[in-house]
């Protein structure tokens, strides 16, 4: 069934106004955990899992100086920052 509804600029005005801000602020929050998840930090197992690649081929890229790595100690890990700039187009 088709309502109709009555009001008058302002009330069109105040609802476009909570519309604009709710989905600002929805934006904002989604845009932050991009930036976030450019710190993130992955062991070798999971950058080979989401390079959809084996640890061996990971380690070669590494080796070769592709791919930067960090150490803590005898564990690897890469930034995902890394991993993203690592990657360059191919056409």
């Amino acid at each position: 069934m088709n309502d109709i509804i009555i009001t008058n600029h302002n009330n069109i005005k105040e609802i476009f106004r909570e519309v604009i801000s709710e989905e600002a602020y929805k934006f904002a929050n989604w845009f932050n955990s991009k930036l976030i998840d450019q710190d993130k930090t992955l062991t070798r197992k999971q950058a080979a899992d989401y390079l959809g690649m084996s640890p061996s081929t990971l380690y070669r890229h590494t080796k070769q100086g592709d791919i930067k790595a960090y150490g803590i100690g005898n564990r690897v890990y890469y930034k995902l920052k890394d991993i993203h700039d690592a990657m360059r187009a191919i056409n």
